[in-house]
């Protein structure tokens, strides 16, 4: 479950006309949150061909880039703003 930090309250009491990526990039700890979610796209580990069956090394690659467009869709849906999910 979500909670809104005291620095959340403070920022809606500025009653901002829009809360978007543009707006949080202000805040070190939105920086931060953003560099510790981008570090994970930085592990890409190679599907190792040299063991298993044909089927086994397609399966493997398969799940691979699987979990990477899957991971490449989650981060581009952090960064929309609420309308997004309106339309």
């Amino acid at each position: 479950m979500a909670e809104i930090t005291d620095r959340g309250r403070k920022v809606l009491t500025e009653n901002p006309k829009m809360i978007d990526v543009h707006y949080l990039r202000q805040f070190p700890e939105f920086l931060t949150f953003l560099n510790s979610s981008n570090q994970e796209d930085d592990i890409n580990p190679i599907v190792d061909i040299s063991h298993g069956t044909p089927e086994e090394i397609l399966e493997g690659a398969y799940s691979q880039l699987k979990n990477q467009v899957l991971a490449e869709i989650i981060e581009k849906i952090k960064l929309c703003t609420l309308n997004f999910l309106k339309t």
